[in-house]
């Protein structure tokens, strides 16, 4: 019974790591994306705003993940890159 909720628990902190690197990621390329729009294409301040309340959340996600900080940013390193090419 301790080994289920124990690998119950593993399996959690995982899905939920995996979905907090690809979150971040499309954080990170959004909200980067909105300020280029907004100051290489001279879009709206809207564009500059929604980009840096996205950058900022992005920001806050990595505070979200169950394991230390160096392992976690060093895997959203590859998730990151991944994405981008997506």
């Amino acid at each position: 019974m301790a080994e289920t909720v124990i690998t119950d628990n593993l399996a959690l902190s995982v899905f939920t790591s995996i979905i907090l690197f690809f979150v971040a990621a499309l954080a990170e390329i959004g909200g980067g994306y909105l300020v280029w729009k907004w100051i290489r294409e001279r879009k709206g301040i809207v564009f500059g705003l929604f980009g840096g309340i996205i950058l900022f959340i992005y920001g806050i996600i990595p505070t979200l993940q169950p394991s230390s900080f160096g392992r976690v940013y060093a895997a959203y390193g590859r998730i990151f890159v991944i994405s981008a090419v997506i």
